[in-house]
């Protein structure tokens, strides 16, 4: 690999990463998990940058072909190295984070990060430069507000008018810091919750990026009743997410899953879900499966849809992501900071 400015960058930022990020050891045992169409400069990366801390024996890499959909098959030898890692990424071009053999890995306490879609840019620019440990004390705030109220609500000037019912559901916090056990999506930073499963009412307009797709030029609408999809419109990139959906095959894909708030201020949306979805300043909702952050949906996958200047109502209480602060205008109390 080419000595140059930009390599030493790549190296310095993952050096970085897996010091404050994953709690690399010497003994570490990493596995990459990739597929034909991930870049592969991005796991001879992270490759080489482990070989800073763990020998080159203790570096596992699978490479899948990728399949058609949203489905791997786990060879046994694949899941014969998720027992013998300690630490798990995945830059492959779709998410195995939902996968059982994924899940069945986190059980026995490993670390998984999910890199889904990763570009060289992902591993040094952008929301790879954040201060993580800081925001998730802004983040945990926000995490238990959500966890405690009754209803959000999504508006934006672009036509999105939603609200459903959390009341119950436990939020979840990302923050791209491994822990034994459980996963993380770097360089993600958000907030997300479930809601209750038929409550979902209104329409949702996508006018920022989609998983497994990019760029939205052309926004999409959603409308929804008791919780799931009953309608795509829009022009052109309506159409192909219609298509990728009817090609997943299975109804429940159309469950909004997840209502997810993007709180790392470095990353930016250019049509990497994991960096699209953390953009402070966006809003995603997820859809199909929600299992594993406290829902009830089973489905092939779950799939992000980001949009732009959302207007967030908890309990009817506005959240203002201000530049240098969040607000929470809760009616009963007043102004809350985080």
């Amino acid at each position: 690999m080419k000595i140059t400015g930009t390599h030493n960058q790549i190296i310095l930022s993952l050096l970085n990463f897996y010091r404050k990020n994953v709690g690399i050891k010497k003994d570490s045992k990493l596995l990459i998990i990739a597929d034909e169409n991930t870049d592969p400069r991005v796991y001879d990366y992270l490759g080489k940058a482990a070989t800073y801390f763990i020998p080159t024996g203790n570096i596992a890499l699978h490479i899948f072909k990728k399949p058609a959909g949203y489905h791997y098959v786990f060879p046994q030898s694949l899941i014969k190295l998720l027992k013998e890692a300690d630490i798990i990424i995945s830059p492959t071009t779709v998410s195995i984070y939902h996968a059982k053999e994924l899940r069945d890995a986190l059980d026995m306490s490993k670390k998984f990060f999910s890199m889904t879609g990763a570009t060289v840019e992902t591993l040094y620019k952008y929301g790879a430069k954040a201060d993580f440990h800081s925001i998730s004390k802004t983040a945990s705030k926000l995490k238990n507000l959500i966890s405690s109220s009754e209803r959000i609500s999504v508006f934006s000037e672009a036509g999105t008018h939603f609200s459903a019912v959390i009341q119950g559901r436990e939020a979840n916090m990302e923050n791209s810091i491994g822990s034994y056990g459980k996963g993380a999506t770097f360089p993600d930073i958000e907030v997300n919750t479930s809601i209750i499963e038929d409550t979902g009412e209104g329409k949702i307009v996508i006018d920022a990026s989609a998983a497994g797709y990019g760029i939205i030029s052309d926004p999409v609408t959603f409308t929804v009743a008791k919780g799931k999809i009953t309608s795509i419109t829009g022009g052109k990139d309506a159409r192909a997410i219609k298509r990728i959906l009817q090609k997943i095959g299975d109804e429940n894909i159309y469950q909004i899953a997840e209502i997810g708030i993007g709180l790392n201020t470095h990353s930016r949306v250019y049509g990497c879900i994991i960096e699209d979805e953390a953009a402070y300043g966006t809003l995603h909702f997820g859809i199909g499966q929600n299992i594993f952050m406290g829902g009830l949906n089973r489905a092939k996958t779950h799939l992000d849809f980001v949009m732009n200047n959302p207007r967030i109502f908890i309990d009817g209480g506005e959240l203002v992501l201000g530049r240098d602060k969040i607000t929470h205008l809760n009616k009963n109390i007043g102004k809350i900071y985080f």
